[in-house]
């Protein structure tokens, strides 16, 4: 196969299909390579804000070129610039990522301009090309929301658990539901996919295959902006069993053991609802939060017997 990337000549319009190729290669890259910081969730805070964020974390990550929802270019260093909020950026939330790591804002237009109205959503394929219901599969696409929560995906007509904090405006990662008459083990089906957020509504055919075993749990995003270290923390979502014993959840990967350096996980309160509503206590012991007012965005996930969910990211912090 041809490397996308030597396809480009001078004078060539390029397609959405090579912009997809690119943007995967790129997030490829970064899952591969990773790095010793966690990119923080930086949507809503304004830039003053989000200078202060990155100043607490020693300089190891830098703002880039950075631009408004009008496509122009926000000068970082105009103190007229510091009320303005962030509503993207680049790498997502919770991407670990090497020391100097640049990271790109989509910064709101100043009050009283007009944005371009945002595009319709629209899908050009599926990784895999027949998931098992389940299993994540990711949607790409272009025109997503930058704020993951608003992309509704349903598979005829099933509502899926909101996309994981992997997706990005070009493409959403989410669990494939139990549809309707879905089909048995060893068999497939062709469902309608539709991806709907504020700019419009889309859809596709996929072919879905029956479950293979234990479908895969998933996390609802977070109500809340943060929580407190050794506070309790409910977690929503589906697919975590019937039984308390048989679940962990995990924080970064944390508390590991001190020699073996595997992950726990910690076990569910007595004060949880199964199948969907998790009630844990958040430990005290993660790395990155050490004085009074520290805070860090930690990817937490659930692991139910072998099936891990997609992650979710929360900022923690200490009181």
């Amino acid at each position: 196969m041809a490397d996308p990337l030597n396809l480009v000549k001078p004078g060539d319009l390029i397609s959405a299909e090579l912009i997809n190729a690119i943007i995967q290669l790129l997030n490829a890259l970064a899952t591969t390579s990773g790095g010793p910081n966690v990119v923080p969730n930086l949507f809503s805070r304004t830039l003053l804000d989000v200078k202060a964020l990155l100043a607490q974390s020693g300089g190891n990550l830098q703002l880039a070129l950075s631009m408004d929802a009008s496509g122009l270019v926000v000068n970082l260093n105009d103190p007229k610039n510091n009320a303005r909020p962030v509503i993207g950026q680049i790498p997502t939330p919770g991407t670990r990522v090497p020391d100097g790591t640049g990271i790109h804002l989509l910064i709101a237009t100043i009050a009283g301009s007009t944005p371009t109205p945002p595009a319709k959503p629209t899908v050009s394929g599926f990784s895999p090309l027949t998931p098992n219901i389940g299993t994540e599969v990711q949607i790409i696409g272009e025109n997503f929301d930058a704020v993951r929560a608003n992309n509704t995906v349903t598979f005829d007509g099933t509502v899926a658990a909101p996309p994981s904090n992997a997706s990005t405006r070009y493409s959403l990662f989410v669990v494939v539901p139990s549809v309707a008459n879905p089909p048995a083990a060893g068999q497939q089906k062709t469902v309608t996919v539709v991806v709907t957020n504020p700019a419009g509504a889309t859809s596709s055919q996929l072919i879905i295959l029956g479950p293979t075993g234990t479908p895969l749990p998933a996390i609802t995003p977070f109500s809340i902006a943060n929580a407190p270290l050794g506070g309790e923390l409910i977690i929503n979502g589906q697919n975590f069993g019937s039984t308390l014993t048989n679940i962990r959840v995990f924080f970064d990967d944390q508390p590991r053991d001190g020699t073996s350096g595997t992950p726990i996980g910690v076990q569910p309160l007595g004060t949880s609802t199964l199948p969907g509503r998790l009630v844990v206590t958040i430990p005290t012991s993660l790395t990155g939060i050490n004085l009074s007012g520290d805070s860090k965005i930690i990817n937490i996930k659930v692991r139910v017997g072998t099936a891990m969910s997609p992650t979710q990211a929360l900022e923690i912090y200490k009181p």
